[in-house]
C-alpha cells in the first residue's frame, strides 16, 4: 500500500540544518497522515550529512534515505526523487532549511483544485552568484514553457498521478 504523502529533500552538504529538516517533515506529515514517507537523496555530500541521516533511519519510522556516491547535481538528484516518491501527493522542500516543511498546510488546500502548487521564497538566503543563476533559469522556464512560476525551485506539492 502506497503513503498518501510523500515529502522529497535534496540533501547536499547540509550538514548544519538536515537533522531538523528531517525532523520537522515527519513531524508534519504525521499530524496529516499515518501513511506518509520522508524520502531524502544525498547527492554525495562531503560533510557529515549522510551519517547524520544514516542515524536518523533508526529514529524517524518512514524515513529513506538514497546516498549517492557521485554527485550527480541537482537535476539528477530531483529526478531521483521524484521517481521514488510513493505517495500521492509528493511535497519537495530542500535540505538547507530555506523553505519549513510546515508551508505544506498552507499549500494543502490549493492541491484539492490543482495538480501542482508552487510555493515562492519571499526570501532567498542564497549566495549572489546561486541567485544569479536562480533568476536566468527560472527566467528561461518562463519564457520557454509560457508559465508565471516565479521560482522554480521552491516547494512543490504535486498530485503523483
Amino acid at each position: 500500500m502506497n503513503p498518501d504523502l510523500s515529502i522529497i529533500i535534496p540533501a547536499y552538504n547540509d550538514a548544519g540544518s538536515i537533522e531538523s529538516v528531517v525532523r520537522e517533515a515527519a513531524y508534519v506529515a504525521e499530524r496529516i497522515t499515518p501513511r506518509y514517507e520522508v524520502l531524502v537523496v544525498n547527492d554525495a555530500s562531503r560533510d557529515s550529512t549522510g551519517e547524520i541521516l544514516d542515524k536518523l533511519t533508526h529514529e524517524i519510522r518512514g524515513l529513506r534515505v538514497i546516498h549517492h556516491e557521485v554527485n550527480r547535481g541537482f537535476g539528477g538528484t530531483i529526478r531521483e526523487l521524484d521517481l521514488g516518491a510513493l505517495g500521492d501527493l509528493v511535497f519537495s522542500i530542500p535540505g538547507d532549511g530555506q523553505i519549513r516543511a510546515s508551508q505544506l498546510h498552507k499549500m494543502l488546500p490549493a492541491a484539492a483544485l490543482a495538480d501542482v502548487v508552487v510555493g515562492w521564497r519571499e526570501i532567498r538566503n542564497d549566495p549572489g552568484r546561486r541567485k544569479r543563476q536562480s533568476y536566468v533559469y527560472n527566467f528561461l522556464i518562463r519564457v520557454l514553457y509560457r508559465v508565471t512560476i516565479g521560482d522554480v525551485n521552491s516547494a512543490k506539492l504535486i498530485h503523483r498521478r
